[in-house]
């Protein structure tokens, strides 16, 4: 399957646009969490980064991918994950589900209460357009991971 990675930059009127930075082949069928954390190791490296990044996969409403972005890069232990900016993101490449990813360089899979609460802003801001986010999931060292769509963290309470 081809994979879009693509980044956003401001034209001369400082409005935001699509650039693509690269199409990749990748052969693995993206479904379920296991499929996300290879591909973000894959195209990203996101196990191994030394610093925090947060990684968008943007999707058809048949989950086909559409999009891949590096949303934003952080220090060892923090990084920005704004709504506006991952929301912009995929309503550029015409997503309809969204997942996000982050990695934890120290390798703790354990969600910090920052990444509780912007799970939920993320979630509350996609369901007010329309998009739906199918998944967050936090990356950690030796193929672990967690998943709030698996830990059922991305119900209401």
């Amino acid at each position: 399957m081809r994979i879009n990675q693509y980044t956003v930059l401001l034209d001369e009127n400082k409005l935001p646009f699509l650039v693509k930075e690269r199409g990749l082949n990748y052969t693995d069928e993206v479904k379920g969490v296991g499929s996300l954390v290879r591909l973000c190791n894959t195209i990203f490296n996101a196990s191994k980064q030394a610093e925090e990044h947060v990684y968008l996969v943007c999707c058809t409403t048949s989950g086909k991918v559409c999009g891949l972005f590096d949303v934003s890069h952080g220090t060892v232990n923090n990084c920005l994950m704004g709504p506006r900016e991952i929301l912009q993101r995929a309503l550029l490449c015409g997503a309809a589900k969204i997942s996000i990813a982050h990695n934890h360089p120290g390798g703790s899979i354990k969600p910090s209460a920052e990444d509780i609460r912007a799970t939920r802003r993320i979630k509350e801001a996609a369901e007010m357009i329309g998009l739906q986010l199918d998944d967050h999931i936090i990356i950690g060292d030796n193929d672990t991971y967690y998943s709030f769509a698996q830990e059922n963290s991305l119900k209401e309470k």
